[in-house]
């Protein structure tokens, strides 16, 4: 029996609604788990930069939660010229099953690294000693 190209379509959409089905179920029950389990974790991403003529810097953040395909994290550094960042931004995996934080410049740290890290930007805040120090060099 021969088939209409209207058929095929048909049958194809059928097929593709199978395999995002089964998709979805994967990551309910795969990836989301294993993704989840980052929460509440702490990473850095080390010898951040502008570009090959500045100084680099660490950045550093806590996991604060998962939804959907994005992590909610707080984010805070300060960068080679002072400016000290505090914030809490979204940051999209793809949810293949691999390990979210896969650059080599990311590693995993401990809860007081971070948290003296974190220290030393609200101390920032307050005293702007190392833009103050920056700026001196101007």
């Amino acid at each position: 029996m021969k088939r209409t190209l209207k058929q095929l379509r048909s049958e194809e959409l059928k097929l593709r609604k199978q395999v995002q089905a089964l998709e979805e179920k994967e990551r309910q029950e795969k990836y989301i788990p294993t993704l989840k389990k980052y929460i509440g974790r702490y990473f850095s991403y080390r010898s951040n930069s502008y570009g090959s003529d500045t100084p680099s810097w660490d950045e550093f953040y806590k996991i604060i939660d998962f939804v959907g395909n994005t992590f909610i994290v707080e984010n805070c550094s300060i960068d080679c010229y002072g400016k000290a960042i505090m914030q809490i931004e979204s940051r999209y995996t793809s949810l293949n099953g691999n390990k979210p934080f896969k650059d080599p410049k990311e590693e995993e740290i401990t809860k007081e690294e971070y948290e003296n890290a974190r220290s030393k930007v609200c101390k920032e805040f307050l005293s702007q000693s190392k833009m103050r120090e920056d700026l001196v060099k101007d």
